[in-house]
């Protein structure tokens, strides 16, 4: 697949529009602009690491080339994992294609989505927490282009790390997403209090229990929960406990049981055999939510 590359300089990028170079043919769904087809095929794209920074954040954005658009996907990768991987190592683009979906791939390396940092913070993605740039640059800049606007169809894809983002993005911005998938994620640090990157973010459990039980942790939010949600997780994970995904899942059927909520746990281990068999299952969730996105 042939890349469009783009590099936009951070002192202009807040005063001009960014120009896209597409390919392909194809007109925008109903709910979906017109502008849409200027973002046929796949574009690589640098945003600003904060307003004001000289970094980047590069960001991979694929439309279907054919076909009605009719939504769009927001993939989270895990820590230190390329946002290349998702796209090459995957069927990700044949399940977006088959359904008119825009991916939106974000290269988020080492943020564990947190939403604030701290003095004692040793483990900084950037000079923004990464939750803040996602919801302060990366969804309004990609508004601006048409896509993750609301009443449209979103969703949010998740793996390892990325599936602790996927929790935290749909409790921050609920009316925005339309479904979500969490694959192989955690969402209770407390019951990892020796996690070296929860400890380099919030600092020790022991001294700082209430980062740990704060707005950063899904578990202690669920009651707040309101997005239909695909969970996957295998129970051979060496890497994330099993126990993550199972006790998140239950306390949102629990307390949500009239939600679409699912849970997938086969034999599987923590890798991108075991997230590659789940994307179907996840996508066909999506669908089964939001019709709208089906064929």
């Amino acid at each position: 697949m042939k890349v469009r590359s783009i590099a936009i300089s951070c002192a202009a990028f807040w005063l001009l529009p960014l120009l896209v170079v597409c390919s392909g043919p194809g007109q925008a769904a109903p709910g979906m602009d017109a502008e849409l087809t200027a973002l046929r095929g796949e574009n690589e794209l640098l945003l600003p690491a904060a307003p004001g920074s000289n970094g980047t954040v590069a960001l991979t954005l694929f439309c279907p080339r054919a076909g009605a658009l009719r939504g769009a996907v927001l993939l989270l990768p895990g820590w230190k994992f390329s946002r290349h991987r998702w796209l090459e190592e995957t069927a990700l683009y044949n399940e977006a294609s088959q359904r008119g979906l825009c991916l939106a791939a974000p290269e988020m390396n080492t943020t564990l989505y947190e939403s604030a940092y701290y003095p004692e913070t040793r483990l900084r993605w950037s000079t923004m927490p990464g939750q803040q740039w996602v919801l302060q640059i990366l969804i309004p800049e990609l508004q601006k282009r048409g896509l993750f606007r609301e009443g449209q169809s979103n969703f949010l894809l998740g793996l390892s790390t990325g599936a602790r983002g996927v929790a935290l993005l749909a409790l921050a911005r609920s009316t925005l997403w339309s479904a979500a998938a969490a694959l192989s994620g955690d969402f209770d640090q407390r019951r990892m209090p020796r996690d070296r990157l929860m400890n380099g973010v919030y600092g020790p459990l022991h001294q700082f229990p209430e980062r740990w039980a704060g707005p950063d942790n899904p578990q202690i939010r669920a009651a707040e929960w309101k997005t239909p949600l695909y969970i996957a997780h295998g129970r051979n994970d060496a890497v994330v406990p099993f126990e993550q995904s199972e006790r998140f899942f239950s306390e949102l059927r629990r307390l949500h049981p009239q939600l679409p909520i699912e849970f997938s746990s086969p034999a599987a281990g923590h890798d991108f055999g075991f997230w590659s068999s789940q994307l179907q299952p996840a996508f066909k969730f999506f669908d089964l939510v939001a019709p709208s996105t089906a064929d």
